[in-house]
């Protein structure tokens, strides 16, 4: 008995499904296809009228639905068209069957457009007297004489409430905002009065809990209590702690509904990084060979943001141990101490170099944008050229300004990178040689057509030195190799002694310039022409070198690989080229 009436109502679930299924098939046969035609206009007022057409954003399920539709499209596109200025027009619809289909077609002359003959702006409050209000009020997209466009005008209320909240006018409101049109005449009057209230200002910037010292947190802060509110205040500030590294999470708060009479109090809350950062890297350059990195950072010597690091570099032709210590001045962000000791062991096809480098560094980011590093050097190194030894101790001061701006610095459609070196030496400070170098580096890119690039870049040096020869191989000038002029190996290019070995020179020349086109997604063609040399004198033969390659925008970064010719070496089989790292 129990079987069978289980029987029963598997029997009866399975006819219910059966039945809805067949309903809603009969429903979905029954559910009329229908097409909207627009006649008499296009651009905006045809995307527009499409946009509040309920048969189009709402199909009709039904014949019934679809005739109800058809007779509401009338006064839906004349809405469409009024939002746009059009407020006279003249509407033929149609609906006629088309096969199994509908055609709903409509004839629309959407008659003169109504112009702006009035635009009132009235500000009052204390954002009368605010540049920034001004300012913005020529640049609101309501004009006289343009055609009434309700979401132009929307635009320009949106904008004065956001610059009032943007710079502290909390409780700004609109007394009146009116667009009166005459349709007779074509034209509209808009009217808008603006009360920005007071304006606030910051309170006290309150820090939550850090291993880092408040009075260090406070070296990042620009705000005093009673300057006048600014949002941009509250993101450079946002911007600057989570760019210093030492914070995983950084969230800043200055709620209105918190004020102490007009003072906004702040509140950053903060979340620490782990103190220890550790970094490996593996890599490849036809400089370089198969080249490794492994690096440490402890982010926290101290609570008041010293920290320190240390990082080895290995690679076919050299190994390099640099360690670190920072410390931050009075502004973090943009002033700091750096000591730095380098041990570096490099040998190549034209020279072989053991040195030791310990510098202390200020390194300084100027409102000009320009980056500037003073540092007092200590070389030590024993460098065999072209089977020459030197074996020098060099006490030198050196100044550098550096500067990139980019539109993207991963892949950059246009930029430049600027960098500039000064540094010399004398005996009177305890060196083996007396010398002064300078150095000018320089790249930039510039967009051509849709999907190509234009990389130039230049390298200019000189030094002052009664010989040359004097100076270790690190402060000679050499040229060639992926960085330099292609084609030719790395520092291969240079002076030569009366035996054909190259042995660096007093002035370097390098100049390059580069198509980039892309082919398809990261992947890019380029092809390029290279010239230069490491000079005695400027009247010595500048080398040259022309190829191809592909370009890979990699998750990790531009990755480049190019078949070069040595153009000054006839019979010189093609170089392969090969390396990775951003492009300024």
């Amino acid at each position: 008995m129990m079987r069978n009436h289980a029987q029963a109502v598997r029997a009866l679930s399975a006819a219910l499904a059966w039945a809805v299924l067949l309903l809603w098939s009969l429903g979905a046969l029954a559910q009329p296809r229908v097409e909207v035609r627009l006649e008499g206009i296009e651009g905006e007022l045809a995307d527009n009228v499409r946009a509040y057409l309920s048969l189009i954003q709402s199909p009709p399920d039904s014949e019934a639905h679809l005739r109800r539709l058809y007779r509401q499209a009338p006064a839906e596109i004349e809405q469409a068209l009024a939002a746009l200025g059009h407020y006279r027009p003249r509407i033929e619809p149609a609906l006629n069957p088309d096969g199994e289909a509908w055609v709903a077609e409509f004839r629309i002359d959407p008659g003169p457009p109504v112009r702006v003959t009035r635009f009132a702006l009235t500000l009052s409050g204390a954002g009368a007297e605010d540049r920034a209000f001004r300012e913005l009020r020529g640049r609101l997209p309501v004009k006289e004489g343009d055609v009434l466009h309700h979401g132009r005008y929307a635009e320009a209320k949106r904008s004065l409430q956001n610059l009032a909240l943007a710079r502290g006018y909390f409780d700004a409101r609109f007394t009146r905002s009116e667009v009166r049109v005459e349709r007779g005449a074509d034209s509209a009057e808009v009217i808008l009065d603006y009360d920005t209230g007071p304006r606030y200002r910051f309170g006290a910037v309150r820090f939550g809990d850090s291993a880092l010292e408040e009075s260090f947190l406070r070296r990042f802060v620009t705000i005093e209590p009673g300057d006048p509110y600014l949002v941009d205040r509250i993101t450079a500030l946002q911007t600057a702690l989570v760019n210093s590294d030492y914070f995983a999470e950084v969230n800043i708060s200055a709620p209105p509904e918190e004020a102490e009479g007009l003072e906004v109090p702040v509140r950053v809350e903060l979340v620490d990084r782990r103190r220890h950062k550790y970094s490996f890297g593996l890599g490849y350059g036809t400089d370089t060979g198969p080249r490794a990195s492994a690096g440490w950072e402890s982010r926290r010597i101290r609570r008041n943001g010293e920290r320190a690091n240390a990082q080895l570099e290995l690679s076919a032709i050299r190994y390099a141990l640099t360690a670190g210590y920072e410390i931050p001045l009075a502004k973090p962000m943009s002033d700091r101490l750096l000591f730095q000791a380098s041990l570096r062991d490099e040998s190549t096809d034209t020279a072989e170099s053991t040195s030791l480098l310990l510098s202390a560094r200020r390194v300084e980011s100027l409102e000009s944008g320009w980056l500037r590093d003073l540092s007092l050097n200590f070389l030590e190194e024993y460098s065999t050229v072209a089977g020459e030894e030197v074996d020098a101790r060099l006490l030198y001061p050196a100044v550098g300004w550096t500067r990139v701006d980019a539109d993207d610095r991963m892949r950059p459609r246009r930029g430049r990178r600027l960098g500039l070196e000064v540094k010399g030496s004398d005996p009177a400070l305890g060196s083996d040689a007396r010398f002064l170098q300078g150095r000018v580096d320089a790249k930039f890119i510039e967009p051509l057509g849709a999907g190509g690039r234009v990389l130039a870049r230049g390298n200019l040096g000189a030094t002052l030195v009664e010989d040359v020869e004097s100076l270790p191989a690190s402060l000679r000038f050499f040229a060639g190799g992926d960085q330099s002029v292609r084609g030719y190996g790395y520092n291969e290019l240079g002076p030569e002694n009366s035996a054909g070995d190259v042995i660096g020179g007093r002035f370097l020349l390098v100049g390059s310039v580069e198509y980039e086109h892309r082919i398809t997604g990261n992947w890019s063609a380029a092809a390029f022409y290279d010239v230069g040399n490491a000079l005695d004198d400027w009247d010595g033969e500048l080398k040259q070198g022309v190829g191809a390659g592909l370009r890979w925008q990699s998750p990790v970064g531009p990755i480049r690989v190019d078949l070069a010719v040595a153009v000054s070496e006839p019979g010189t089989p093609l170089r392969l080229h090969f390396n990775m790292g951003p492009d300024l």
